[in-house]
């Protein structure tokens, strides 16, 4: 799924309603054993009380420790529990909150906001076996909370839990004792991202509208088919056409998307994200004059909506207005303001992209970003631009915008002990992939190619959803130590991700390099017909790609 396709399903999945709630919420109180508090407890609490308030840690463990002998009541375990839990929170470590915690349900086994507390001890602990144990008492004293549907879903007792009260087909019998109201089974679902459960409570319960959320869950998984078969037992609700309409698009279906989308109409008032979604589509049959006054609709109805309408609007019409208007909406929106200034850069208006710089930087905060950008935009010294970069690298620390920019200029210039020193500034494993590249990119420069490979397929792995450019980077490598056969799949990947993404107006010039490269290494591995017909296709892209021009020449008098 692209990172633009996953940005609208996110959007159109949060106007499903939450179907499950919690129904009821403990309030850990003073406790259901008597309120009274022996005098030795009492005495003992006034010395903890004081050494807590002097933040003297140790001695108020020591003090509780030297008084759980002389609890009494559930009230004195309750005020005992409590302070435990107080000094393993300035310790970060929480076993002697449920140390004593266990120690009072031991001792006032059937007081369930001790339990309670206990749970909440062992969640922090990370014993979720001891959690789960505990939640599940908590629920035969039909006693319910956020914290015990936690420990069910964290310990995994949830699905056993489940099978005790023996799950039947949709549609049949309500299991006997099994509370009207569901509680037992509600409180266990609002935070599970599982669709087994969804489906397990559907089935529990006859109640087919937990199949919607079995359906969206599954869908956020990418486990497209499994979708499409629960939607089949959500039935002729109001939500199938709907589910239908995201399953579509997410599997790339569009046809089947618009069907559905006809069969919602008259329903209700098109949503926003359903207008978004639908314009995307039509914008990727190259219907662009529909999936532009869709966009439109959007933008003059929900203003607010979104930058990507924005952005979407511009990579089908051009229009530089489009771009200013939305950062006139959204001021500190960095994906229009990199799309604007990169816009006026590469057409060579290096004035307005300063000029858009600026007019951001009126009314939003001095970032990083926007530095660079200035940077890279005023006319100066190249020597100037280069000690400035590295001035500014060396002022806000590590942060990658800065030092992305810097690692350009060098591999430009051909600095590769500048590029060297940069990178032993920035781990690779907390920075991104673009810097990998770069490392690739310098081990290469130094003829170590083994050493380049590494950090070549980890930028890969770790690129954002729909980055092509590190599948194309990777691919270039490849090509570059003579590994054509690694590069095919890199480079289809890329032009798949490529066509994708948004920006129709700058996807010829990149698709034909891709393309170009595609073919080079058709050539290379001795397929000089499909060869030929990629290069080809890289000059229908770009017309003026003069190295595909000259690979297809080649082709051509080398042809048997």
């Amino acid at each position: 799924m692209t990172e633009r396709r996953r940005r609208l399903i996110a959007a159109a999945f949060v106007v499903v309603a939450v179907l499950i709630l919690i129904a009821t919420v403990v309030v850990i109180g003073i406790g259901l054993g008597s309120t009274r508090t022996t005098r030795a407890v009492a005495a003992a609490i006034a010395r903890i009380d004081r050494a807590l308030l002097d933040e003297n840690y140790d001695i108020a463990e020591a003090t509780i420790r030297e008084t759980l002998q002389d609890a009494r009541t559930a009230f004195d375990w309750m005020r005992l529990v409590r302070r435990s839990h107080e000094v393993s929170l300035h310790r970060q470590s929480y076993d002697f909150f449920m140390h004593t915690a266990q120690a009072a349900v031991e001792d006032v086994p059937g007081n369930e906001d001790l339990r309670a507390l206990l749970v909440h001890a062992a969640l922090l602990a990370e014993e979720d076996a001891i959690a789960g144990e505990q939640a599940a008492r908590h629920l035969q004293a039909r006693r319910y909370s956020a914290l015990s549907a936690e420990a069910f879903l964290r310990s995994g007792v949830l699905p056993a839990r489940l099978a005790e009260l023996q799950i039947q087909e949709p549609g049949a019998e309500r299991p006997e004792g099994l509370a009207e109201d569901n509680n037992e089974l509600l409180v266990f679902l609002p935070d599970s991202e599982n669709p087994l459960h969804y489906e397990q409570a559907a089935a529990l319960t006859g109640d087919r509208r937990f199949l919607v959320n079995a359906v969206l869950y599954s869908m956020r998984r990418g486990e497209g088919e499994r979708a499409y078969r629960i939607l089949e037992r959500v039935g002729p609700t109001g939500y199938a056409p709907y589910l239908e309409f995201l399953l579509s698009y997410d599997s790339g279906r569009y046809p089947e998307a618009l069907a559905a989308l006809t069969r919602m109409a008259g329903q209700e008032v098109v949503r926003p994200e359903v207008m978004m979604i639908h314009a995307d589509i039509l914008t990727v049959l190259d219907r662009h004059a529909e999936a532009a006054a869709l966009y439109h609709d959007v933008r003059n109805t929900n203003p607010d909506f979104s930058s990507l309408i924005y952005l979407n609007l511009h990579a089908i019409e051009a229009e530089e207005e489009l771009l200013q208007e939305g950062l006139e909406i959204f001021t500190d929106d960095r994906r229009l303001l990199s799309r604007l200034i990169s816009l006026f850069h590469e057409s060579g208006r290096r004035q307005q992209a300063l000029e858009a710089v600026e007019f951001v930087r009126s009314m939003t905060e001095y970032t990083p970003e926007l530095q660079v950008y200035e940077l890279l935009l005023r006319d100066m010294p190249h020597e100037r631009r280069l000690a400035l970069l590295w001035e500014l690298e060396a002022e806000i620390g590590p942060e990658e915008t800065a030092a992305v920019a810097l690692a350009g200029h060098l591999v430009a210039i051909r600095d590769y002990t500048g590029l060297e020193r940069l990178l032993n500034r920035y781990p690779y494993e907390n920075f991104g992939a673009e810097l990998d590249n770069y490392r690739a990119v310098l081990h290469l420069r130094r003829e170590r190619p083994d050493q380049a490979l590494p950090h070549m397929a980890r930028a890969v792995e770790r690129a954002e959803e729909g980055d092509w450019i590190s599948r194309f980077n990777a691919a270039l490598i490849q090509l570059e130590i003579g590994r054509a056969a690694a590069a095919v799949p890199l480079l289809d990947e890329a032009r798949e991700l490529l066509e994708a993404a948004p920006m129709r107006d700058r996807r010829s010039h990149r698709l034909s390099e891709i393309v170009y490269r595609r073919a080079l290494a058709g050539a290379i591995l001795g397929d000089h017909p499909r060869a030929s017909q990629l290069a080809r296709e890289a000059l229908e892209f770009n017309p003026d790609n003069f190295d595909a021009r000259v690979l297809l020449d080649n082709l051509a008098v080398h042809a048997p």
